[in-house]
């Protein structure tokens, strides 16, 4: 399942409904809007404090199809990346650049972290 939030603060009171059962998270921004950059250290806490078990996140940088229009620049990204420790990626979502390295990314670890998993059939 995925889930797309914005900065809006209109969805905080439905985050933490699915974040129990999170195994992966897309941080995404909007290179063309620099509050949503600002916005994934709130996303990042949040995930921290209401997953109650190991979970991995990649960090991404979207609409770099929007050259002409950036705001935040890719060694940004990179160094945000590096601080958190989170892979980094920057995708157009519009025109489809890297979109498959990054959900190939998300879907590989979540096949790691699945497979330390002990599963019972009862």
């Amino acid at each position: 399942m995925a889930w797309d939030y914005t900065v809006d603060d209109r969805c905080k009171p439905i985050k933490c409904t699915f974040k129990k059962e999170t195994n992966g998270i897309m941080f995404v921004y909007d290179i063309t809007n620099r509050d949503t950059f600002r916005y994934i250290y709130y996303w990042l806490r949040e995930a921290r404090k209401n997953i109650d078990r190991d979970f991995f996140a990649i960090l991404i940088g979207n609409k770099c199809d929007l050259e002409s229009e950036r705001k935040v620049l890719y060694s940004e990204g990179q160094a945000l990346g590096k601080k958190l420790g989170l892979p980094f990626f920057e995708t157009s979502a519009l025109v489809g650049t890297n979109v498959d390295n990054a959900y190939s990314y998300l879907i590989e670890k979540n096949f790691e972290l699945l497979s330390k998993f002990k599963w019972t059939l009862e």
